[in-house]
């Protein structure tokens, strides 16, 4: 399969005939790994995939070639046109392409940047979850700080989000020292914000980790946290850390994908006054240095790891 330029990515790129033979299993394997490769990374070509499908469950003729539906629009697929014919399928087909559909949704081409997701080193030297929590006590994060320092809420909401990922992805690596660790610091900041208390303890009685694979346990640390903006920062810090750790921010998808999660966070992102502007202001000047890097496709584990661990110096102290 040719590569299409980036502006075609809001536009579907899998021709009808291909993508009936996608749905029923025809496909040689090698144009289906293509297909599932471009459905990961096309909501344009997901969206036809399920227009087709309701098309098939509510008898209508809205996703048919010949009547002006979206999939006889498509454009042939690069290099691997497959001759044109009309595209319909029973209803056992349709149970086919559900349950393709789940599997496409699920697919994940950036695991590393999913907090949930257990980490591999790539280069083979040495555990991840020790390269975590090596780090994390270079900087003085494995101390709970006073009350006094957790009254600066941008910063507590910033240091809950780097605990939160850090323990879900501890319980994903199956890491129970990384995780108490984590779980104990991320408890005492969520105690002390209202409503935190109960989160504290379900965070705390949890001895299986199965807490930290709960999405909603996530949102609902972020809805307490004060300043969810800032907790998203954590969030993120932590997730490419690891990444990061892990080998994997040399990969280009792995990459694309930090940039585009950073650059929505920045936007969103408010700066505060009083005593936490000086912190912030420099935590927020290595996000955009590092945005900027990111953007140009560019991460060195060795001068971008160091910006990275400049702003969780500074979010420490």
């Amino acid at each position: 399969m040719t590569s299409m330029p980036s502006g075609s990515l809001d536009r579907p790129r899998i021709d009808a005939a291909t993508l009936a033979d996608f749905l029923s299993g025809k496909l040689p394997t090698e144009i289906r790994e293509d297909v599932l490769s471009i459905l990961a990374d096309s909501p344009a070509d997901r969206e036809v995939l399920l227009s087709a499908i309701r098309a098939e469950t509510d008898g209508s003729d809205a996703g048919r070639p010949g009547d002006g539906g979206s999939l006889q629009a498509m454009p042939p697929l690069p290099g691997r046109a497959i001759r044109s014919r009309p595209i319909w399928y029973g209803a056992a087909g349709s149970a086919v392409a559900a349950v393709l559909l789940l599997l496409v949704a699920r697919r994940d081409p950036t695991p590393e940047l999913n907090p949930a997701s257990p980490l591999t080193n790539s280069r083979g030297n040495g555990s991840v979850s020790a390269s975590l929590r090596d780090s994390m006590v270079m900087h003085g994060w494995g101390a709970t700080r006073g009350s006094s320092d957790d009254a600066i809420l941008s910063l507590s909401a910033l240091r809950m989000g780097v605990y939160a990922t850090l323990a879900q992805r501890a319980a994903a690596m199956q890491d129970e020292t990384l995780r108490s660790s984590a779980v104990d610091e991320l408890a005492t900041l969520a105690e002390r914000r209202p409503g935190g208390s109960a989160l504290a303890v379900r965070a705390r009685s949890d001895s299986a980790g199965r807490t930290f694979r709960d999405p909603s346990f996530s949102s609902q640390l972020r809805a307490i946290a004060g300043h969810p903006s800032w907790y998203d920062v954590g969030v993120w810090m932590e997730t490419v850390r690891g990444a990061s750790l892990a080998g994997a921010m040399e990969r280009p998808a792995v990459r694309r994908k930090a940039y585009e999660q950073l650059k929505e966070i920045l936007a969103g992102l408010p700066m505060s006054g009083g005593g936490e502007r000086e912190q912030l202001a420099t935590i927020r000047a290595a996000l955009d240095t590092l945005m900027v890097r990111l953007s140009g496709d560019r991460w060195s584990p060795v001068d971008d790891g160091a910006i990275l661990e400049r702003a969780f110096s500074a979010g420490s102290r």
